[in-house]
C-alpha cells in the first residue's frame, strides 16, 4: 500500500503520518531475490576483473600490419580500434589483442576492448608519449617509451558498452630532437536501442494516450505496445511478453526499418490496481544477440488500503501495529486509509473486531489521499484488533480493506536506581546522594528522567519487560563527587519484578537536614 501523505483531525487529536516499514521493504526484496532464476543470480555475482593495463608497451611487429602508403606524412600514425572483449581468442593475451575494426555492435553492459596503437612512420626515434581519450580522459602523460622508426607502441582500456558512442583519441609523441608530433583517431561502439511505449485504455481498436488508466470498475484493460526503431539499421526477430510472462503474438516476418514504428494490442483483466510491465526483444540485422527493452503502465480500479497502529495515549505518536503496555494503560488506536484506487470515495464506515463500530464519516477522499482518526481505550488484557474499513463512491461502488494491531498487556515492573558514596558500608539511606539526575531509556527508545531523593534513590514505575539503558547524566547538585565504575549501564527488566541498579561514587556525603519531633505543650 502507499504511505499516507496527510494527517486528519478527529476528536481533537492530530494524527501523524504513516511511515513505510523498513522491515516490509527488506522482506519484499528478499522474496524477489528468491524468485530469481539461478542462472540470473549467478550472472549478477561479482566477476574477476581483468588485470590493469600497463601505461604503454612496445608491440610485437609480427602481429601489426604496417600503416601503408595512404597514411599521413607527419612521422607517426595513431589508430584506435574497438571490439568486444568476449571475441578475444582465449590463447591471445590482452597486450597482443587488438580488434581490427573501427566500429563494433554490442549489447548494453558488454565489455568493450579499446586498442590504442601508435606506429613510428618517420625517420626519427620517438621518446615520450601523451595519450588523451574522450571517454577515459588522460591515459598517460609524458610517458617514456622508445619507438625507433617502424616500431609500434600501444596500450588498451576496457569499458562497458552503455549507449552508442564515438570515442576520440589524441596521441602526441616527442622526437629525439624535442619536436612534438600529434595524430588523431576515432572508433564507434554501436548499442542498438529499442524505444518501447506502453499505454492502457478501454478501446481495442486504438492506442490510448500516455498516462495511467483510471477504471471505474474492475474489468478488461487494453494495453498497446508501440516499438520505435531509432537505429540506422533494421530490427528483426521480434518477441514481446506481457506482465504475466506470456508471449504476445507478433507477425513472424516482422522487420522494423530505421525510423519505423510498429504497435500491437493485448487485453487483460484488471481487478485491482497494478503496474503492468512488458518486455520486447529484437535483433539487429547484423548481429545475432537479442536486445531487450522493458516498460510498463499503471492501471487502477476502485481500491483502498488501510492500516491500524497503536501507541500509549500519552505519546500520541502511532508508529507500530504491535505494542506492549502495562495493565490499565490507555492506548491510542490510529485507523488510516489510503485511496490508492481510481475513484473518489465519500462515505466511510469503520468497525473494530473488539471495540465495535468506531468510525462513521462523510469525507471526500480523492485518489492518492489519506484519511485517519484515533480512539483511546483502557486495556487490562492482551488484545488483537481487526479494523474493517468500508468506503463508498459514486454509483454505490464499495471497496473494503482489513488490517490488524496487537497490544500485549503485562504486569508492571519497577526499577530502583541507587546513587551513593562508597564509604565501605553497604548502600543505605545514610550514604545516598540526593539530587542526582538519572535517565532511563526503555526498549522502544522512550526516555524518562528522575532526580534521586534524599536517600539517593531514583524510582521508575510502570515499566514493561526488556533491556533498559540506565545513565547518571547530571551531578551538578553535589560537589566533589565522581563515579567509581562509570555512570552508564544496561539492565534487564522482568515482568512484575523490582530491579535494582547501583552507581557507587567517591566524594563527600552532603549533610542531611535533621527532622526533630514536634512536641505538644
Amino acid at each position: 500500500m502507499r504511505t499516507p501523505t496527510k494527517s486528519m483531525l478527529r476528536n481533537g487529536r492530530q494524527l501523524p503520518l504513516l511511515l513505510a516499514s523498513p522491515l516490509l521493504a527488506v522482506l519484499a526484496l528478499a522474496l524477489l531475490w528468491a524468485m530469481l532464476p539461478l542462472e540470473r543470480a549467478m550472472a549478477q555475482a561479482p566477476q574477476p576483473q581483468p588485470p590493469a593495463p600497463p601505461d604503454i608497451f612496445l608491440v610485437d611487429g609480427d602481429i601489426v600490419a604496417p600503416a601503408g602508403a595512404g597514411n599521413n606524412d607527419i612521422g607517426l600514425h595513431a589508430r584506435l580500434t574497438v571490439g568486444r572483449l568476449a571475441d578475444k581468442p582465449e590463447h591471445v593475451n590482452l597486450q597482443e589483442f587488438c580488434p581490427p575494426s573501427k566500429s563494433v555492435e554490442a549489447a548494453a553492459d558488454d565489455d568493450i576492448f579499446y586498442c590504442y596503437r601508435l606506429e613510428n612512420t618517420g625517420d626519427q626515434t620517438l621518446l615520450q608519449h601523451t595519450l588523451v581519450d574522450s571517454r577515459f580522459g588522460e591515459i598517460f602523460n609524458s610517458e617514456v617509451q622508445t619507438a625507433t622508426p617502424g616500431q609500434v607502441v600501444g596500450t588498451y582500456r576496457i569499458g562497458k558498452a552503455i549507449v552508442s558512442n564515438t570515442d576520440y583519441m589524441t596521441w602526441t609523441a616527442t622526437t629525439e630532437n624535442g619536436e612534438p608530433l600529434t595524430d588523431f583517431s576515432q572508433a564507434t561502439v554501436i548499442v542498438p536501442a529499442l524505444d518501447l511505449t506502453v499505454t492502457a485504455g478501454l478501446d481495442p481498436a486504438i492506442c490510448a494516450a500516455p498516462g495511467r488508466l483510471m477504471m471505474e470498475r474492475a474489468g478488461d484493460a487494453v494495453f498497446c505496445l508501440q516499438l520505435h526503431n531509432p537505429n540506422a539499421f533494421a530490427l528483426k526477430e521480434h518477441r514481446a511478453f506481457d506482465a504475466s510472462g506470456s508471449e504476445i503474438t507478433l507477425p513472424p516476418d516482422l522487420v522494423l526499418e530505421p525510423g519505423a514504428t510498429f504497435f500491437v494490442t493485448t487485453t487483460a483483466q484488471v481487478t485491482q490496481p497494478t503496474f503492468s510491465q512488458f518486455v520486447w526483444t529484437a535483433k539487429s540485422v547484423t548481429r545475432s544477440t537479442p536486445h531487450t527493452v522493458t516498460n510498463g503502465i499503471e492501471v487502477r480500479t476502485p481500491h483502498i488500503s488501510t492500516v491500524l497502529l497503536a501507541t500509549v495515549a500519552t505519546l500520541a505518536d502511532c508508529a507500530s501495529n504491535t505494542l506492549t503496555v502495562t495493565v490499565g494503560s490507555q492506548v491510542l488506536y490510529c485507523y488510516y486509509v489510503v485511496n490508492d484506487g481510481s475513484i473518489p470515495l465519500s462515505s466511510h464506515i469503520v468497525t473494530d473486531s473488539v471495540f465495535g463500530r468506531v468510525g462513521d464519516a462523510i469525507v471526500t477522499l480523492l485518489p492518492d489521499d489519506t484519511y485517519g482518526f484515533g480512539i483511546t481505550r483502557t486495556l487490562t488484557t492482551t488484545t488483537e484488533s481487526s479494523g474493517f474499513w468500508q468506503a463508498t463512491g459514486a454509483g454505490g461502488i464499495t471497496v473494503e480493506a482489513t488490517t490488524t494491531a496487537t497490544v500485549i498487556v503485562v504486569m508492571p515492573a519497577r526499577l530502583d536506581v541507587r546513587v551513593y558514596v562508597d564509604d565501605g558500608t553497604p548502600p543505605s539511606g545514610s550514604n545516598g546522594l540526593p539530587g542526582v539526575v538519572v535517565e532511563v531509556t526503555d526498549p522502544a527508545g522512550i526516555v524518562r528522567q528522575q532526580r534521586s531523593d534524599e536517600y539517593g534513590t531514583a524510582t521508575f514505575l510502570n515499566l514493561i519487560p526488556g533491556t533498559y539503558k540506565v545513565e547518571v547524566i547530571d551531578t551538578s547538585a553535589l560537589k566533589e563527587i565522581s563515579p567509581l565504575t562509570g555512570a552508564l549501564t544496561t539492565t534487564a527488566v522482568i515482568e512484575g519484578a523490582t530491579v535494582g541498579v547501583q552507581f557507587p561514587f567517591t566524594g563527600t556525603i552532603p549533610p542531611r537536614q535533621q527532622h526533630l519531633p514536634l512536641v505538644q505543650r
